[in-house]
């Protein structure tokens, strides 16, 4: 007996193609199986294609909102930084501070 595959390779790349996608899930673009498969109403994959696109546009969706909602706050955050006062104000206001107490002690407030 004589190994077709050893005397002209490509003769059995469409046998190993399909022996392969046959074992896919139908998610991943399996072929159909037999003529049960091929009578499906409308051309819709019924494995679960369609599910499974349903599914990701819902987690689409949901990101999308995730999304918007850290944009949001992203922005609120960048409105309440703004009405924070700096480093520099801060010192400022520590000596002032500072020399309103010294002022006070020395007056005999204690």
């Amino acid at each position: 007996m004589v190994n077709t595959a050893t005397l002209n390779p490509h003769a059995n790349a469409a046998e190993m193609f399909w022996n392969t996608v046959r074992f896919l899930p139908r998610s991943l673009g399996r072929a159909p199986e037999g003529p049960q498969d091929s009578n499906t109403s409308g051309g819709t994959d019924s494995g679960g294609g369609i599910s499974s696109f349903k599914s990701s546009q819902a987690q689409l969706e949901e990101t999308k909102l995730q999304r918007d909602e850290l944009k949001a706050e992203v922005q609120r955050l960048k409105k309440e930084l703004e009405t924070r006062p700096t480093l520099k104000e801060l010192k400022h206001q520590h000596r002032v501070m500072e020399r309103w107490i010294q002022r006070n002690s020395r007056s005999g407030f204690q």
